[in-house]
């Protein structure tokens, strides 16, 4: 489940780039205020980055944007006391044939 879940995180487009809470624009502070959790899971490596963070334990929200059409994640975790996160979104709309 790890391996799946990385890979496909790993190919969704980038709301927030993994940024230490204390360096979050603006922008980006808006953006995570906007995301709502729905499901959270815990992603498990050993001193590791994933999305350009590095941990031991992942964070993962999945949930919705308030600004965003698509499934959000939100990708948070801690590596000596600096804290960072990463917003993803899956916006990619599924066609079921129809056509206009």
């Amino acid at each position: 489940m790890n391996e799946v879940m990385k890979e496909y995180l790993m190919t969704l487009n980038k709301v927030v780039d993994a940024t230490p809470i204390e360096k979050l624009s603006t922008d980006d502070i808006f953006e995570i205020n906007s995301f709502h959790a729905q499901n959270v899971y815990m992603l498990v490596a050993d001193d590791s980055y994933f999305l350009d963070i590095r941990a031991n334990h992942f964070v993962v929200e999945e949930g919705f944007s308030e600004n965003m059409v698509g499934t959000a994640y939100l990708i948070s975790a801690n590596h000596k006391g600096i804290r960072m996160q990463t917003l993803l979104i899956n916006n990619t709309l599924i066609s079921f044939g129809q056509t206009r």
